[in-house]
């Protein structure tokens, strides 16, 4: 048997697969010379299916198997003690074996362990075979494969098959082993080059482990170089198979179909003759070989068909997503794209494809397309385009329907390579973003003030986007409207901002709320959203009355005494567009005896539009004792509260000892 040495590193991609039961009929039956079909032993897809088996599975199949060999005992029992008679002769297992350098106790496969031997050199690992503790650092069998499918995208159950067709026993079934099986157990680096065409294996590659792990490397580097201008031995197309290692035997043309098959005949470099296809399950006659003839035939009895459902329609290359930037906004035009090909020389129905979208969890396809058909030995590229509108996390993925698979993305169309990519998730940010919230100018305003309201969004998109109609809208102490100006037609360019300032003045005191509002079909105040959780969407102020005491009651000197002149003033202040007559002004006094000792009134008083009006007047106090200077207004009745004051520190209201 032709078994090559490895090469080049094989570096393993994840593949999400939902096993072969997918994507093949997993109906187990005995098969005849009529199933058989030379240049199609097994399918890509099949042959490549790393996660068929999880270690669990492969260790009950292996619990399984032991014991239902051609001389088991009882299966699913190892004869771990010799004590059923050896079909050998010679008396007990225990008796032949210890008569052959192999006494008892044996180690079956579904209890074997052995240290893993990494790298080729002489000797054989340390294994618990005989009964001795399991050593530090060994793996179950079980483990050993999975660990073997799992790196090089192999299939456990072809290895499981590889076991079976290639070691002494065979091994699998085998209820009292010897050490010895365990040796070369897939016959890797074993070539047919021995006397009379017998196996003529290499030392360094001597234990179960590193026999596991080179028959898969081996089988993994033959499907990734057979493409190859330097590739010499068998790959898809017409090929001339021997009947066996004897030349004399003859050969015949075999147009092999998958990769996978030209990998078995890679592996081992025969095809069966006639007669020992017509006795599948016993031996043909001096010019058959049987190891492929096993392959296929075991594959079929323990695990089913070889063959997969439309296993010729191929990714040829993988989930591909074209975004204007690496960090995708709301507005933006996505693009998602895979090659499918078609391996066969015939045209065939590869169903309805696609490429399928969930944003948030939710339903957002890009699109499909039903009924794609791809001509013999074609390609065809599923390719859609989305303007995405929502925020948030946007999973995408290949999608499939074919009448006999279902709904399929992870699996079909098949990936043999194992490391074409069938979905992506990225995340979408929102555009536009309020970037600046609510803003009043001035910040705390006062009736007949004009007022500008604003705000500022931002597009982060690589496209122009027309959000509507934007506003900045009021409601006035008693719920009533009293909305900044509507902006219509709110058009912002890409990566560009815009602006929204408007003004107006307003009528009544009380408080205020002012709020970011757009219109696009429906009235929200959600809508564009903000940059992040600081941005002031909503504000509450309260409107103060004009005109307003800006500067309350000062004294010169601030210490008078008796009868030495005094200066008291105020400052008024008119925040709006247009000229008040605030009637009467005084700086009223209250001497010790209650008496009237105001300073001079001022009628008419007249503050122009956005300007001030300075009370300035003096007097003598005469008596001693303690005096209240208020600020007064006469406007048809006297008032102490107004005008009111601009905030809390305002003085209106001083005492004074003289």
């Amino acid at each position: 048997m032709f078994k090559r040495t490895l090469l080049a590193t094989i570096a393993c991609l994840f593949v999400l697969s939902l096993g072969a039961a997918s994507y093949h009929k997993d109906k187990v039956s005995a098969v005849t010379a009529s199933d058989w079909k030379a240049g199609r032993i097994i399918d890509d897809v099949i042959f490549t299916d790393k996660n068929a088996l999880n270690v669990d599975q492969i260790q009950a199949f292996l619990n399984s198997k032991v014991g239902t060999g051609s001389y088991g005992r009882i299966a699913g029992q190892c004869d771990v003690n010799g004590v059923a008679t050896s079909e050998y002769g010679g008396g007990t297992r225990a008796q032949y074996g210890a008569s052959r350098g192999n006494p008892a106790p044996f180690t079956c496969l579904k209890d074997y362990y052995e240290v893993p031997k990494i790298n080729p050199g002489p000797g054989v690992p340390a294994s618990n075979y005989g009964g001795v503790a399991i050593p530090a650092g060994a793996r179950s069998a079980a483990q050993l494969i999975w660990d073997a499918a799992q790196r090089y995208n192999i299939n456990p159950k072809v290895l499981l098959v590889t076991i079976q067709k290639e070691s002494a026993g065979p091994l699998t079934t085998d209820d009292w082993p010897f050490r010895s099986q365990y040796t070369y157990a897939m016959g890797a680096h074993c070539p047919d080059s021995g006397p009379g065409g017998s196996a003529n294996c290499d030392p360094d590659y001597a234990g179960f482990s590193i026999q596991i792990s080179e028959s898969a490397a081996l089988l993994r580097w033959y499907l990734d170089n057979m493409s190859q201008p330097w590739w010499s031995y068998k790959k898809p197309g017409n090929n001339s198979i021997l009947y066996n290692p004897n030349t004399g035997c003859g050969s015949s043309n075999v147009n092999i179909e998958t990769m996978a098959t030209a990998a078995l005949y890679t592996y081992t470099p025969y095809q069966p003759n006639q007669p020992a296809l017509d006795n599948m399950y016993g031996l043909g006659d001096g010019c058959s070989a049987y190891g492929n003839r096993n392959f296929w035939r075991i594959y079929n009895d323990w695990f089913g068909s070889t063959t997969a459902i439309n296993g010729n329609i191929q990714l040829s290359t993988g989930l591909v997503l074209t975004s204007p930037s690496t960090t995708p906004s709301v507005n933006d035009v996505l693009s998602a794209s895979y090659e499918i090909k078609n391996t066969s020389s015939f045209d065939d129905y590869v169903g309805g494809v696609g490429v399928c979208a969930r944003m948030n969890g939710q339903n957002y396809d890009f699109g499909f397309t039903d009924h794609q058909y791809i001509p013999a030995n074609g390609k065809v590229t599923v390719t859609f385009q989305k303007r995405i509108d929502v925020a948030g996390t946007l999973f995408i993925f290949a999608c499939s329907y074919h009448p006999m698979l279902g709904w399929a993305s992870t699996y079909y169309p098949y990936d043999p390579t194992g490391n074409l990519s069938r979905q992506t998730t990225i995340q979408v940010q929102d555009s536009p973003l309020v970037t600046s919230g609510v803003s009043l100018s001035p910040a705390n305003p006062a009736i007949g003030q004009e007022v500008t309201a604003t705000t500022t969004l931002r597009n982060t998109s690589v496209n122009a986007i027309n959000i509507g109609s934007l506003v900045i809208a009021g409601r006035d102490p008693s719920g009533q409207n009293t909305d900044f100006g509507i902006v219509n037609d709110v058009n912002i360019p890409a990566g560009g901002t815009y602006s929204y300032s408007q003004k107006r003045t307003f009528a009544k005191t009380g408080n205020y709320s002012f709020f970011i509002a757009n219109w696009n079909g429906v009235w929200t105040r959600d809508y564009p959203h903000s940059l992040n959780a600081s941005i002031i969407r909503q504000l509450s102020v309260a409107m103060l009355d004009n005109p307003l005491v800006s500067a309350g009651i000062t004294l010169s000197p601030t210490t008078p005494v008796i009868n030495q002149p005094v200066t008291a003033t105020m400052t008024i202040r008119n925040v709006s567009a247009t000229p008040v007559n605030i009637g009467s002004m005084v700086i009223a006094a209250r001497g010790p005896s209650g008496q009237n000792t105001d300073f001079a009134i001022v009628n008419d008083v007249i503050i122009p539009a956005n300007g001030t009006y300075t009370y300035s007047k003096s007097q003598t106090f005469t008596a001693a004792g303690n005096y209240t200077l208020f600020i007064a207004n006469w406007n048809g009745v006297w008032s102490k509260d107004y005008p009111k004051s601009l905030d809390s520190t305002v003085l209106r209201q001083l005492n004074l000892t003289l």
